[in-house]
């Protein structure tokens, strides 16, 4: 299920027993806060426990559900690219800080429990508490002193990591591949070399070797058997006809997709990356 918004940003404070969504993904971005409760957030299928004073981000594609065990009380500020377009980038000596948009699709850190101390957590929960007073009485969309605590949110977040978030490890960054791909399956030309390469800032010719040493197996061969898995989903749940198929992964036609799966016929009881909920 894919969750849509339209307006530029959104604050939904609730408290429930039970998590009323099923695992999901939307267009636009969310910062979950915890005011109370304790439970399992999974991002991108990661789990991480949950308690007051934590906070999770979640960026456009990444696949989020949570796990309530006891009542919980959550803020979520949901806000599309258009809410930051005028946030400009502010340079100091050292480096040229990131925009929120970049910070969340930083899988440092959103896959990764972002681990405030106590004195951090008192500014967050005053920030927090801020924003929903704010929102009681103010146009949230349009409000400045709203803009500016969320902007907040993210400056205390990144004092908090430092330099952490820029020293991205190789698994890091082979898990950020991997969900670039499972993202970008029906858009093939995404996922040439050249383009991957240049999104994630590699050289094209290190691409391959990078991801055949983290991965176990080569780029090319990753793609065709993730591919694979999903096409043979929808074949055993026989919704979809082979020529919508073939259409649906950007096969020329039914006989390029036969040749595709005979191909592989031989090598079925190898082992598929696992599609998830992306079928």
């Amino acid at each position: 299920m894919r969750r849509k918004q339209f307006e530029k940003l959104l604050i939904h404070d609730f408290t429930e027993s039970t998590y009323h969504l099923p695992p999901h993904k939307h267009t636009y971005y969310e910062l979950a806060y915890i005011h109370k409760g304790c439970g399992v957030n999974y991002t991108n299928s990661i789990a991480m426990n949950y308690s007051a004073g934590d906070i999770f981000l979640m960026a456009p594609d990444d696949l989020h559900f949570m796990e309530f065990k006891k009542t919980t009380h959550i803020t979520m500020i949901k806000f599309t690219d258009s809410y930051f377009a005028g946030f400009q980038r502010i340079s100091d000596r050292k480096r040229v800080m990131e925009r929120p948009e970049d910070m969340m699709m930083n899988a440092s850190f959103k896959e990764r429990k972002i681990q405030l101390n106590e004195r951090e957590k008192r500014i967050l929960k005053n920030i927090m508490d801020n924003i929903l007073l704010s929102s009681e009485v103010n146009d949230v969309e349009n409000s400045a002193y709203v803009y500016y605590q969320i902007i907040a949110i993210f400056g205390l977040i990144r004092d908090h990591s430092g330099d952490y978030a820029d020293s991205v490890t190789e698994a890091d960054r082979i898990t950020q591949v991997t969900h670039y791909i499972h993202n970008h399956i029906y858009s093939p030309k995404k996922l040439r070399i050249q383009e991957i390469a240049e999104h994630f800032h590699l050289a094209e010719k290190y691409f391959g070797t990078f991801f055949k040493r983290n991965a176990g197996i080569s780029y090319k061969e990753y793609i065709s058997r993730y591919k694979l898995g999903l096409i043979e989903n929808r074949l055993r749940q026989g919704i979809m006809n082979k020529s919508e198929i073939a259409a649906e992964f950007g096969f020329t036609d039914t006989s390029h997709l036969l040749h595709f799966l005979k191909k592989y016929d031989k090598e079925n009881t190898k082992q598929v990356p696992h599609s998830g909920n992306t079928a």
